[in-house]
């Protein structure tokens, strides 16, 4: 994306939930927040990084995940991606290659693997400073 991030005014949009990397997904529908009007499709989904982030992703305590839905659970491998495990959620690094699915971490070595893993959607930005 070329351009400054938020040139055109706010809109408000619903929070799709909150994201602790190894915790469930807080999922949430009922907080509006209000953001740039071209950080986000209608399509996409929103979460804020609550507690801490992932240093080796850039990704901070209080950040806005934009996320592009993935519902068939998939993703390109090498594809910054929010998946779910067990239960739990995760940012990672998407790999599916003959028969393994994993999320890896930046030097490529697993965070959590097996058919279990679900791609929840394509992590398309990470936005900060977007909260008083």
């Amino acid at each position: 994306m070329t351009g400054e991030l938020g040139t055109g005014g706010l809109r408000s949009v619903r929070l799709a939930g909150y994201f602790t990397p190894g915790r469930p997904l807080e999922r949430q529908r009922n907080e509006l927040i209000d953001v740039p009007l071209d950080l986000a499709n209608d399509e996409d989904e929103l979460y804020r990084v609550v507690e801490r982030g992932i240093p080796a992703q850039n990704i901070r305590p209080d950040d806005l995940l934009v996320v592009e839905p993935r519902p068939n659970g998939n993703a390109a491998a090498g594809e910054l991606v929010l998946a779910e495990h067990d239960g739990c959620a995760y940012v990672g690094r998407w790999w599916t290659k003959r028969g393994r699915r994993a999320l890896m971490d930046d030097v490529k070595v697993p965070i959590v693997e097996g058919r279990g893993v679900q791609v929840v959607g394509a992590v398309a930005l990470i936005a900060r400073g977007l909260w008083s």
